[in-house]
């Protein structure tokens, strides 16, 4: 279970997919801290903070558009 920033329409997501390691895929603009609960099978669960980061791929310049201000 993560928990995003507060001006997500959603800001708490779960997953349950083992196969893709839980990820969760977002749209953001930057970088921040989620709360996330690991909910064990024991009925437990473990909370950490974690800081959410991520690395832009090289770019040619086509992923972008122009947008009209």
């Amino acid at each position: 279970e993560y928990t995003l920033h507060p001006s997500f329409k959603k800001p708490v997501r779960t997953s349950s997919n083992r196969a893709n390691k839980f990820s969760i895929t977002i749209w953001t603009w930057g970088m921040f801290s989620i709360d996330v609960a690991i909910h064990l099978n024991s009925g437990t669960a473990e909370h950490i903070q974690y800081y959410l980061s991520y690395e832009l791929p090289d770019d040619d310049g086509s992923n972008y558009i122009a947008v009209d201000t």
